[in-house]
């Protein structure tokens, strides 16, 4: 097959892929001597079964339209690309034939039963199940009997074979998630641009992008990624998150585990809708046993649970120039992991799900050691939150020490509420305490006299410096900073 110049088309008796594929119109582009293809594909056509035949490394645009059920496992090199909004991947099935029966509204559904991972919130007792309904592109909340079917709420019927609404469907469209996840598999450079990809099946830990165990090297970028169920995107070793919409997943928005993965400029938020427990794994984002990750200026707001969260032997992790504000539990948490740099985040609004002890904080390093966090600016809601916490706990080998926490601006914006410092809660850590360092933060209060910091217990200013030789360098005033 000879190349031609890009952006022009070969002769349909001369293209071996359309004679395989005659619905296609296919794209072979010389660069630097090698031949690259391009296929179109559009909603119908067999895009897996195009893929396993065609050669490593092609580059498949989607055309517009609903691509339904779609479960691909690219090839090395492979490219997938679409205009960010038209193209959509959906796991899910449009639910028809609904009729009344007794109070409620029934249609024919045959799911068999998937793989169950996670820790529910008391009332999300099935946030466990993959499957999710939706109507009108509104995720309905999944009940475990009939007795607790609401309005918003539905009912899988395994045995009966049928899925039961509480409030009468006609006029409106009724999608269940079906299918796992949209792209998996071991494959090295996959390149996924432009797509939205939504309502998948996929359980808990897993990625609507990436499923389980991705292969390396993978970069996804200008997508939509939406109402699936567990993750919405997971990466490994090497991978690029950058420039997406990852927004109402079931349980995460971004996760990865690996060495050399950047997320950079997305928008992660109002991610759990399912109700996962945030103390189990939920919220924005959960990164897990990762060296060199790079999470810089993302804008991670209204999750259900932390925003951004390394947890688990992470190493040389990078938060910079994030906008983290209004998440449910802390806005940066750096758990049971080593050196990290939080630099340069604007953190405000978290912590309105816990807010006890240190729990709650802007920032918050615990059982970790080695982390430098200085310049940001902190914020600690009325009513709630904390501002920059360590916490010490008995939990092995991950303990709290030699983390510095300097040339930082912390405001709080409520007199009676919201601690910076340091708490531990057991008598063994406390030779631990001075290995962590406090100074040249600059604190706004709304009025002097009020304990807003820990060194274990409750301290005033005053305290906080001459009793523990905290903050030698650092600043309170009363000209509390309203950043938006």
């Amino acid at each position: 097959m000879r190349n031609v110049e890009e952006g022009s088309l070969l002769p349909f008796a001369r293209n071996k892929w359309a004679v395989i594929f005659p619905a296609l119109a296919c794209l072979v582009v010389s660069f630097r001597g090698s031949a690259q293809t391009i296929v179109n594909v559009k909603p119908g056509d067999s895009v897996q079964e195009i893929v396993q035949s065609s050669p490593a490394g092609t580059t498949f645009n989607f055309k517009s339209g609903v691509y339904r059920l779609l479960e691909i496992k690219p090839r090395d090199r492979d490219s997938f690309t679409g205009d960010g909004s038209s193209a959509i991947l959906s796991g899910a099935v449009i639910v028809k034939g609904f009729r009344k029966d007794g109070p409620w509204f029934d249609a024919p559904y045959d799911a068999p039963k998937e793989q169950l991972n996670g820790s529910c919130n008391k009332d999300s007792s099935m946030c466990k199940y993959p499957e999710d309904c939706f109507v009108d592109n509104k995720p309905l909340r999944r009940v475990s009997d009939l007795s607790e079917l609401k309005s918003g709420a539905w009912f899988l019927d395994y045995t009966g074979r049928k899925a039961i609404l509480a409030d009468d469907p006609t006029g409106h469209v009724v999608e269940i998630s079906t299918a796992r996840s949209a792209f998996s598999g071991a494959a090295a450079n996959v390149t996924i641009t432009g797509l939205t990809i939504e309502k998948y099946a996929v359980p808990a830990q897993m990625g609507a992008v990436g499923d389980q165990s991705p292969g390396p090297h993978w970069t996804i970028s200008k997508c939509i990624v939406r109402w699936n169920h567990g993750a919405g995107i997971m990466v490994s070793d090497d991978s690029a998150v950058n420039d997406n919409r990852v927004i109402q997943n079931g349980q995460l928005g971004v996760a990865s585990h690996g060495k050399n993965i950047s997320i950079q400029n997305n928008e992660i938020a109002s991610n759990n809708y399912a109700g996962f427990s945030a103390g189990w794994e939920a919220g924005g984002t959960k990164f897990s046993h990762t060296t060199n990750l790079v999470v810089k200026g993302n804008n991670v707001h209204d999750n259900s649970g932390p925003g951004l969260w390394t947890d688990i032997e992470n190493e040389n992790a990078t938060y910079e120039a994030n906008r983290v504000t209004n998440n449910a539990n802390e806005g940066i948490k750096h758990e049971i992991s080593f050196a990290a740099k939080i630099h340069g985040n604007f953190v405000s609004g978290n912590g309105q799900a816990q807010s006890e002890w240190l729990w709650g904080s802007q920032i918050l390093i615990q059982n970790s050691s080695g982390a430098d966090v200085s310049e940001n600016t902190v914020v600690a809601p009325k009513g709630y939150g904390n501002g920059i916490g360590v916490i010490l706990q008995n939990r092995g080998k991950y303990v709290a020490r030699d983390n510095a926490v300097h040339n930082n601006d912390i405001t709080f914006l409520d007199a009676a509420k919201g601690y910076s410092g340091i708490a531990c809660d057991y008598e063994s850590e406390a030779g631990l305490i001075p290995a962590n360092h406090f100074d040249n933060n600059h604190y706004h209060v709304t009025e002097t006299g009020r304990k807003h910091w820990l060194w274990r217990m409750e301290e005033k200013w005053e305290e906080f410096q001459q009793k523990h030789g905290a903050e030698t360098h650092g600043s309170v005033d009363t000209s509390p900073k309203l950043v938006k």
